[in-house]
């Protein structure tokens, strides 16, 4: 007698995965009651660590330009001699928040594709 595995479809890829299962075997993403506290996490987690260019590039598009104006404004603050320690220190948080983020995402990007191409190289042996 066979037993009737129930499937459920992964909301991410669309693949049929077994009831029990807590993650998605095809691409890692949370299935069941898991899905719903932890998706928004592993979604935006997964974004930022891919490296996806669309992802890198729409980073640098939201946040290259602020970090340009935050840097502008240290700038002028620096050049002005304007009250220099209370203003870098408003402006100068968010400025080492968008140079973070964007080295990180920058980072993960280049390091997944030098990844890639050392594991194409390697598959071509």
């Amino acid at each position: 007698m066979k037993k009737n595995k129930k499937k459920i479809v992964c909301p991410h890829c669309l693949q049929k995965q077994n009831v029990t299962d807590g993650v998605c075997k095809n691409c890692g993403g949370p299935l069941g009651i898991i899905a719903d506290t932890y998706s928004k996490h592993w979604l935006s987690n997964k974004a930022l660590s891919s490296s996806s260019g669309i992802v890198v590039i729409g980073i640098w598009l939201m946040f290259g330009p602020l970090l340009g104006c935050l840097s502008w404004s240290i700038w002028r603050i620096i050049q002005e001699n304007i009250n220099v320690w209370s203003s870098l220190i408003f402006i100068g948080v968010p400025w080492l928040l968008c140079f973070l983020l964007l080295y990180i995402t920058t980072k993960n990007y280049f390091s997944g594709l030098s990844r890639s191409v050392s594991k194409s190289i390697a598959e071509k042996q």
